[in-house]
């Protein structure tokens, strides 16, 4: 790793940068000013030195003028807490490789890092190039850029200055003029070399409108953009920051046109693994909330056995339905628990719908409970608020990572001195409120503004990446919702987290139908569709008093069907050959009218067309695994409905 200079007169700050950079595993040294500076590098050379521009006793500037000159390959950042135009165009022009205004951020500053350790390996291979060449006898031409495409694998960032004149735009430098110091600056370069070399055809035009939009806006750009394929193949991500001031005949640009493939790269990534572990800590929680209600159920069901198996059991008929009524209730335990899991399930397309939070929050209580049950006393206080609206999936992420934050802070082994709080309101604007507290360790002072940054390790090891409360952070902002935070080391933490109501329109459900069951309903015809042997008994037994026909397949409901009308047909969404949509289309087409008699099993796996499917029609379904009472049930309301 590199050897890196941080100096800046305030100790918070040379302390957060030390600690981000080692985290990284860079030997960091800090100064407090020029003078120690100075000191430190005569002792040894850094390869990137950080420096605020405003200092005690001299300036930033000028430790920049003497790096230059005593260390040239040291690549100095400059920092300013009071940024403009001027400034930023000023350090660029004296040689600064970046800028940065504070406030700064850990994701911030590596990422300048990274960029200057990556220029100073460029040149320094171009000069090793360029030494081999003359070792060879061949003739360097020192005025040639690096090849377009060897640029773009490598360059981290690139600045452009380019003026606009009726002519058109045209750069004041050549376009990687500013790669090696034995590059001809001054001497232009039209604007089509430059943006053909780097950016890929079909988003040029997008650059140079971004440049024209910025002048009119009042001068700051920020451009995103597909540039040119690599040695790879790939195309790279381009991102451009900059100014663009002048007269409106005389446009000056300045930019800086960065490579952020990788970064956006690494940030997906970092994303993904932040989803594995919140899954991972759901299933935790679905282990212990399905397994122990399915180990009663086996239990029960090896008594039922032996009961079955033994003509002479001591127990009588009575004590076999009260088994058969228990494991009824494990079952039913284990059904609920999965069900928890339904608002989690990601779907391709985030849709948002009207959420009630309590549900919400119940369910990613379950999801973390085995973090919570040997750490601290829960407490919920759920008052009356409003449904929000949001996608389920991404919501309880979000409440799933509050709540493990909460139980991570505390300490394991002392329940009752510890206490979790989860409490909702609505806040007098309407939104609906969201607290989740504890009474851990708390975090520091310094520490907090920083906590939903990414990258930031907030409460040890087990967030070692810092991206969970980042996470939760988009996700409420996602949500038009913020986020507050409040802690006192050593008393505890207390989140807030308000979300806008859903409107009336859309917390407004339809009318449910209030369905009296009869004591009897009429026998009906009713056709099962399944590839599940299992599925197809559980119609037959469940229903004696109808007309149950059954088909394995697809094909063989088609052939049913041409024997004549069902009052209901169930059928399995996904089937090999011809699957569920199928046989809807040929109902549609050949017994029009009668589609609306099918209803949906599904087991809750869903391909990408299969849920548009059952997004556009209005079909009852049944997930699997369902009881015999819910489908009688199901049955009992449907035919009526058929019937008139």
């Amino acid at each position: 790793m590199a050897k890196i200079l941080i100096v800046d007169d305030e100790p918070s700050i040379r302390l957060t940068f030390r600690a981000f950079l080692e985290d990284d595993g860079h030997e960091v040294r800090v100064a407090e000013g020029v003078d120690d500076a100075l000191t430190a590098l005569e002792q040894e050379p850094a390869d990137a030195v950080v420096t605020d521009i405003i200092l005690e006793r001299s300036s930033g500037i000028e430790l920049l003028k003497i790096i230059q000159e005593r260390w040239p390959e040291t690549k100095v950042l400059l920092i300013t807490g009071e940024p403009n135009v001027t400034t930023a165009a000023n350090a660029v022009r004296l040689g600064a490789f970046d800028y940065l205004s504070k406030p700064l951020d850990g994701r911030m500053i590596r990422k300048s890092i990274v960029a200057a350790l990556r220029m100073q390996d460029v040149e320094r291979e171009n000069a090793e190039l360029r030494e081999r060449l003359a070792d060879s006898g061949a003739v360097a031409d020192a005025s040639s850029p690096l090849p377009a495409p060897t640029a773009l694998d490598r360059l981290p960032a690139l600045l452009v200055t380019a003026r606009h004149t009726q002519d058109g735009w045209r750069l004041d430098t050549p376009p990687l003029g500013n790669l090696a110091a034995e590059s001809t600056s001054g001497s232009a370069a039209t604007w089509e070399e430059t943006v053909t070399a780097l950016i890929d055809p079909s988003h040029r035009n997008g650059f140079e409108k971004a440049l024209i939009l910025a002048a009119e806006a009042g001068g700051a750009i920020h451009w995103e953009g597909r540039g040119a394929v690599d040695a790879e193949g790939e195309h790279r991500r381009l991102c451009a920051t900059g100014f663009v001031e002048g007269p409106e005949n005389n446009l000056r640009a300045d930019v800086l046109l960065m490579d952020v493939t990788d970064s956006r790269r690494h940030h997906a990534q970092r994303l993904i693994d932040q989803r594995m572990r919140a899954v991972a800590t759901m299933a935790k929680g679905v282990a212990r909330q399905v397994g122990a209600p399915l180990r009663y159920l086996s239990g029960h069901l090896e008594l039922l056995a032996e009961m079955a198996t033994e003509a002479d059991h001591p127990e009588g008929p009575e004590a076999l339905r009260e088994l058969i009524g228990e494991a009824a209730q494990s079952l039913e335990a284990a059904i609920e628990a999965a069900d928890r899991l339904a608002p989690f399930s990601p779907s391709d397309k985030a849709t948002a719908v009207p959420v009630d939070v309590h549900p919400a929050l119940d369910a990613a209580i379950a999801m973390v409970e085995p973090e919570l049950h040997s750490k601290a006393r829960l407490v919920r206080i759920y008052r009356d608020a409003p449904p929000i609206l949001a996608d389920p999936a991404r919501l309880g992420q979000a409440l799933v990572g509050l709540i493990a934050n909460a139980a991570n802070a505390v300490p394991a082994g002392r329940v009752d001195a510890h206490e979790i709080r989860i409490a909702t309101a609505t806040h007098r604007d309407g939104r609906v409120v969201i607290e989740i507290s504890d009474t851990g360790g708390g975090i520091e002072p310094e520490t907090l503004p920083h906590i939903f940054e990414p990258y930031r390790t907030v409460i040890g090891p087990n967030d070692s990446d810092g991206l969970g409360l980042f996470v939760v952070y988009e996700i409420v902002r996602g949500l038009g919702g913020e986020i507050q935070v409040a802690s006192t080391p050593g008393a505890g933490t207390r989140f807030l987290v308000l979300l806008p109501p859903a409107a009336e329109s859309d917390s407004t459900q339809p009318p449910k139908t209030d369905f009296v069951l009869k004591p009897q309903t009429r026998r009906a015809k009713i056709l099962v569709v399944d590839d599940e042997p299992s599925i197809r008994r559980i119609f037959l037994r469940a229903l004696p008093h109808h007309e149950v026909a059954l088909a394995s397949n697809g094909k063989e409901a088609v052939d049913m069907l041409a024997t004549g009308p069902f009052d209901l047909i169930f059928c399995d969404l996904i089937m090999p050959e011809l699957t569920g949509m199928d046989l809807f289309d040929y109902i549609q087409t050949e017994f029009s009218g009668h589609e609306d008699r099918m209803v949906f099993m599904t087991g809750g796996a869903f391909t990408t067309g299969a849920r548009g499917f059952l997004e556009k029609v209005p079909n009852r379904r049944l997930e699997k695994p369902f009881g015999i009472t819910k489908l009688r049930k199901l049955i009992a309301e449907l035919l009526p409905q058929i019937e008139g």
